[in-house]
């Protein structure tokens, strides 16, 4: 009988390390994997912050550039320009112009159909518009997809040139965040369970 009971503890014992050794695994198997989880979100949690345009354009007078650019809804475009030269009111005009006779640019970002009701000179809805400047760092979210413009416009009479540059970000990857919370509420199940058992 004393066998019997002795060989019972035995197995049950065994049994027992035999569970614990297979949670300490799962447990390394679920630590390993919020780490991959802990890097992919680091690198998804700075969105992919894309240089689309980087340009010196020179703007004639009563005239504009657009740039096109197509965008998934949560989308981030930003970006910057500096009036770099003082304008001229022809090609090869030495005279020096001082930056607050030009008026500055006017700026705008549309969707598709507010820049061609805009281009037609038909009435136009911006998602941003900043009129008679000389230098602006801008940054907007984009609501829904498809292609927007960035329009520099200038409306003196002096030929413009301005740097500019344009960023596109895209939105944070949530789902990757809700796989390491998961697996982060696994692991401590699994430690609060092996804790008990001992």
């Amino acid at each position: 009988m004393a066998k019997r009971i002795n060989s019972t503890s035995f197995i049950v014992m065994k049994g027992v390390l035999l569970l614990r050794k297979s949670l300490i695994i799962m447990c390394i198997v679920i630590a390993l994997s919020i780490a991959t989880c802990a890097s992919a979100f680091e690198q998804d949690s700075t969105p992919n912050h894309e240089l689309l345009f980087s340009n010196e354009i020179l703007i004639n007078a009563h005239d504009w550039e657009s740039f096109p650019i197509q965008c998934s809804a949560g989308d981030t475009l930003s970006g910057e320009f500096l009036i770099s030269h003082n304008g001229e009111l022809f090609p090869g005009d030495q005279t020096e112009y001082d930056n607050w006779l030009l008026g500055g640019i006017d700026f705008y970002v549309f969707d598709e159909e507010n820049y061609n009701s805009w281009v037609e000179s038909s009435s136009a809805t911006p998602l941003l518009k900043r009129l008679g400047l000389q230098e602006l760092t801008w940054s907007i979210e984009i609501p829904y997809s498809g292609v927007w413009y960035v329009v520099y416009s200038n409306d003196s009479i002096y030929r413009i040139e301005i740097e500019e540059s344009i960023f596109r970000s895209g939105p944070y990857n949530q789902f990757v965040l809700v796989i390491a919370l998961v697996g982060i509420a696994a692991l401590l199940s699994l430690t609060t369970f092996m804790w008990k058992k001992k």
